[in-house]
């Protein structure tokens, strides 16, 4: 018996459109999922909570916080470099940093350190570390500890225990340690100061919920 030729155009077409559609989920995974944030809150302080602030807290952002580069000059902290990178859930670009500083009088020397989470993780706590002084006014930034998590496709916020550090030499006085909500990452942070001679002694979370986009 001789077999309807639009029978085979038929199969090849069905076959052809489910490969397709299984050639577009893979691409869709790869691509991963894209998120942003409304709004936000801001967490205690680890350190000192003084008067004077420098800060970046966006009310919506396609970006969370990364990491942190910190810029001495006559061993004062006076510059907090924010690490940006796009709310995804795999192979997050990196963005624009941000930069809390202010001028330093009489900066000749500068030294950089930096601290970040994983690959593709957002901080979701921090925890600054002392110089030991027991002046109030003389205790500066010179250490940092953050944590950090992924989020996987749906917008679930998958946490790391282990946390990330960098400590200089006079690194003596590990202070408290604040966290971001559950189900939200750091979008921005806030830099306290007691004075432009002395160095940033203080350090706070803008904290934001992720939520699915559609690119």
């Amino acid at each position: 018996m001789r077999q309807d030729p639009t029978v085979g155009k038929r199969s090849l077409g069905i076959a052809t459109a489910l490969l397709g559609l299984v050639v577009f989920a893979g691409l869709a995974w790869a691509a991963g999922s894209a998120f942003m944030t409304g709004g936000g809150v801001w967490t205690e302080v680890s350190g000192i909570d003084h008067v004077f602030t420098r800060d970046y807290a966006p009310n919506s952002s396609k970006e969370g916080l990364h990491g942190f580069t910190v810029t001495e000059s006559a061993d004062d902290p006076y510059s907090v470099e924010l690490h940006m990178l796009k709310l995804c859930s795999q192979d997050c670009p990196r963005r624009e940093s941000n930069h809390l500083r202010f001028d330093h009088p009489g900066a000749l020397t500068f030294q950089d350190w930096t601290v970040k989470a994983d690959e593709d993780r957002f901080v979701t706590a921090v925890q600054v570390c002392f110089n030991g002084k027991e002046d109030p006014t003389k205790k500066k930034i010179k250490g940092l500890r953050v944590w950090g998590a992924s989020i996987d496709p749906e917008g679930k916020l998958l946490y790391e225990s282990k946390y990330h550090e960098k400590q200089l030499n006079n690194c003596t006085e590990w202070r408290n340690k604040v966290s971001c909500p559950d189900g939200k990452v750091a979008t921005g942070a806030r830099a306290h100061f007691v004075s432009d001679r002395t160095g940033f002694s203080g350090l706070a979370l803008w904290c934001a919920a992720p939520k699915k986009i559609v690119e």
